[in-house]
Formats: structure tokens, sequence, C-alpha cells
């Protein structure tokens, strides 16, 4: 086993002989100010969730409005159907004898 140094034995024999003041309570006002540190940094989470999903919703708002926005000017090409009917009717006249 290893040995421990002198001065550490030293504060540990002292530590040991220390008279017990019988005072187990935490000093005056530490409850409070831990509460209120834990209040604190809960509110801080809050807050950055809060603009998390603030900047969220605008980015999917601009995402559909930018959406509907080129879905208005999107133009429409020719139906498909009437391409086939013209590419049939073309074929039928130049195969045909």
């Amino acid at each position: 086993m290893r040995k421990l140094r002198p001065e550490i034995v030293q504060l540990m024999i002292l530590a040991k002989a220390a008279p017990d003041e019988g005072n187990d309570h935490a000093p005056f006002g530490f409850a409070t100010r831990v509460l209120a540190a834990c209040r604190l940094a809960a509110r801080r989470e809050v807050l950055r969730l809060q603009r998390t999903f603030s900047i969220a919703s605008w980015a999917a708002t601009l995402v559909i409005v930018s959406c509907g926005g080129a879905l208005l000017g999107w133009e429409r090409g020719a139906q498909p159907a009437g391409q086939l009917k013209a590419a049939a009717h073309y074929l039928a006249e130049t195969l045909s004898p």
C-alpha cells in the first residue's frame, strides 16, 4: 500500500481531533440563494427554448411563403394527354401509306 505524505497524515489527525460544534445546518439564507439560482437557470433555459422555437417558426413561415410564391409564378406547360394525342397523330400521318 502506498504511504501518505506526513503533512496529509498530520492534517487527518488534526481533523479527527477538531471539536464538533454541533451546527449541522446550512448558513442563514443558503437555501434561498440555491433556490434563486435554480429558478434563474430554469428561466434561462426556457428563454433559450423560446428563442429557438421562434427562429424555427419564422424559418418555416419563410419556406411556406417562398414555396407558395414559386407555385403561383409557375407556368403550367402543355398537358401530357395533349402531347400524346399530337404524337399519335404525327405517327399516324407519317407511317401510314
